[in-house]
């Protein structure tokens, strides 16, 4: 045999590569055996919990995540829910715990295409959603298929790992092929239980009896099913068989005159007997039979139907008592109450009503419910008897009330439709509220905050005057400095606070005290901050706004307000020096409600490395920063063509 001589560090890198693949065979053996199982136990498991839980824990492990979850699509709504999860905290669960349809989560796991990324990547970190959290560091969802169509979605994550493993991408994915046919069988037994269910349900409550007797020596049972035995309290139709009809009647004499009828009828229908059970407790039954005759024509057996009604007639006495209890209510009522049918006629009003309303009882019964209502108000009465009458909720609103002596009031009213068991409209019901007093006091009040009104507007003003005088004053003062750059502090600082003098101008101007439109502060504030930059800054920068509506309160208008003249003042200054031309866009956009995003971008030759924006040694930037923590603004930097700053609040 011929030796060959081997480098040593050859040999060494042959060992380490055949080292290496027996890991990987032993770890794909690994993960061959955890889907081998998992399919033998998916086989023996009925309930969709613990299926999605199964799924959920070998998922986490094959992965080597700390933390996931399975998102299921609820049948009706299409909102998707999270089924089980492990490893996530409880606020985290409580945020994302149920995503609506067609949001853009849903959107991601219907895709059909399986997602892998973690926290730190661009696309992640720029989201805003309820997903992204800053501990968890690698995400995964592989979508859940069945047939054509996603049914559920297998997510995974990790706090540690910054991303998923590639050797268990192909794991996961067969995990999720897995669970789908799983998800569907379950659904179906758990629908196929639910419906035996319903079944037993239905056939249990059953309480009504059925039997044959013969008669003759008291009557003997021959016949009886299940619901009659234990009805009367036998276990058997052995032991019901050796008892004497007569027996189970509490009277002797009325067991006679059934008979009598079945004699005389051949029927007996609904009438209702005092029965004893095997214990000695009686109860009240309905029973219903037909005489069978032999050929002769005598009675050779009865065929019954027996219900037990006790709790019916307690319910007809309780119903009884709930009748004067609601009578009682009704004519106690501190509110006027009406009642009218669909025609609207009325018929039922209490005495409330009575005495709101200047009529009798007598006048109001068959009066129309119009007559209580002022003309020019009738139709709009019409409008909305309509639509309760076709299902549609009507909120309680205000109406003007008419006396019988024409007079007038203002009234709040609750009205409402009462349907009978088949669901036909049987009556409406209106309760009426006479707010004369109310409306005294509103109107009293209305016009005291009409008057906080203008002495907020003038305050508002006045403060507006007050920063232009100051302006005014700077701007004198700025005229006695000889020194450029002094001066310039002075033109900084007159913009700044005419910044903020705008706010209040705008807020003296606005309909609503509570914000003013920050559309329209951007734009007259830009149009001043080109003007200050001088004609030739002007003629050589253009200024592209793009504006949603947006509605800010003081409190976050002045600091806005603050950054934007700062940021803009910037530009004009330092991002097109030696008269190159460029852009300044400002884009203000409506996030979700009550989150707004403020861009202000040039193409101007960009922010000096040297400069870090976080930690800014001029005051300009240092007011940026300062501010954007004091509206809990989110700011982002960009350095790319151009200088952009983003804050998101």
């Amino acid at each position: 045999m011929r030796l060959i001589h081997t480098p040593k560090s050859r040999l060494i890198s042959e060992i380490e590569d055949l080292k290496l693949k027996i890991a990987e065979l032993q770890e794909a053996d690994y993960l061959l055996r955890i889907q081998r199982d998992l399919t033998l136990h998916l086989s023996g498991i009925e309930r969709l919990e613990n299926i999605l839980q199964l799924c959920l824990e070998t998922a986490i492990r094959v992965s080597g995540m700390d933390s996931g979850g399975i998102y299921v699509a609820e049948e009706g709504t299409g909102d998707w829910l999270l089924a089980v999860h492990a490893g996530l905290d409880a606020e985290f669960v409580a945020r994302v715990g149920r995503y609506p349809a067609g949001s853009l989560n849903i959107r991601t796991m219907t895709s059909g295409v399986p997602f892998y990324s973690n926290y730190q990547s661009a696309e992640i970190e720029n989201r805003t959603d309820s997903r992204k959290s800053d501990s968890i560091r690698a995400f995964a969802a592989i979508p859940i298929p069945h047939r054509d169509r996603i049914i559920a979605c297998l997510n995974v994550s990790s706090h540690i790992l910054e991303e998923i493993p590639a050797a268990a991408r192909m794991s996961l994915e067969t995990i999720a092929g897995q669970m789908g046919q799983s998800i569907v069988r379950a659904r179906y037994e758990e629908a196929l239980r639910r419906s035996e269910k319903r079944f037993r349900d239905l056939t249990d409550s059953l309480d009504v009896g059925i039997y044959r007797s013969v008669p003759g020596d008291g009557g003997r049972f021959v016949e009886s099913n299940e619901a009659h035995i234990k009805m009367l309290g036998y276990s058997s139709l052995e032991e019901l068989r050796n008892l004497r009809v007569v027996d189970v009647y509490e009277s002797s004499p009325e067991r006679r005159e059934f008979l009598d009828a079945l004699e005389t009828l051949g029927f007996v229908r609904h009438r209702e007997i005092c029965l004893r059970r095997r214990n000695g407790n009686l109860f009240i039954a309905s029973v219903s039979a037909v005489a069978i005759r032999d050929s002769e024509g005598r009675l050779a057996a009865i065929d019954g139907i027996v219900e037990d009604v006790s709790e019916r007639k307690k319910a007809e006495e309780a119903l009884e008592t709930r009748e004067r209890t609601y009578r009682a209510l009704f004519e106690q009522s501190n509110d006027a109450v009406l009642l009218f049918n669909p025609q609207g006629l009325t018929i039922d009003a209490n005495r409330k009503a009575v005495d709101m309303l200047g009529r009798s009882k007598e006048s109001l019964l068959q009066s129309h419910f119009l007559e209580q209502i002022a003309f020019p108000e009738r139709e709009d009465a019409l409008r909305k008897v309509h639509s309760v009458i076709e299902g549609i909720p009507v909120p309680l609103y205000e109406r003007t009330a008419r006396r019988g002596d024409g007079t007038e009031f203002p009234a709040e009213v609750n009205l409402s439709l009462v349907r009978d068991p088949e669901g036909r409209p049987l009556f409406l019901q209106s309760i009426v509220r006479d707010i004369s007093e109310r409306k005294k006091a509103e109107n009293a009040m209305r016009a005291a905050l009409g008057e906080k009104e203008v002495l907020i507007r003038e305050i508002h003003h006045r403060v507006k005057n007050n920063m232009q005088v100051i302006i005014s004053l700077l701007r004198l003062q700025a005229r006695s400095i000889a020194d450029p750059e002094r001066r310039e502090i002075f033109a900084v600082t007159q913009d700044r606070i005419r910044s903020m003098a705008l706010v209040h101008e705008k807020l003296y101007h606005s309909r609503d005290l509570s914000g003013i439109d920050f559309k329209s502060y951007i734009q007259s504030l830009v149009s001043h901050l080109g003007s200050s930059a001088g004609l030739s800054a002007a003629a050589r920068v253009r200024i592209e706004l793009e504006l949603d509506d947006v509605e800010l309160n003081i409190n976050k208008a002045v600091p806005c307000g603050l950054i934007l003249n700062e940021l803009i003042s910037n530009a004009f200054k330092y991002a097109f020096p030696e008269g190159r031309t460029g852009t300044i866009r400002i884009r203000l956009e409506a996030l979700s409600p009550g989150r707004v995003r403020l861009t202000v971008a040039d193409d101007g030759v960009g922010l000096p490395e040297t400069v870090d924006p976080h930690q800014p040694e001029t005051l300009g930037l240092q007011i940026v920063c300062d501010l954007a923590r004091q509206i809990d603004a989110e700011i982002g930097i960009e350095r790319r063509k151009g200088t952009a700053y983003t804050l998101v609040f």
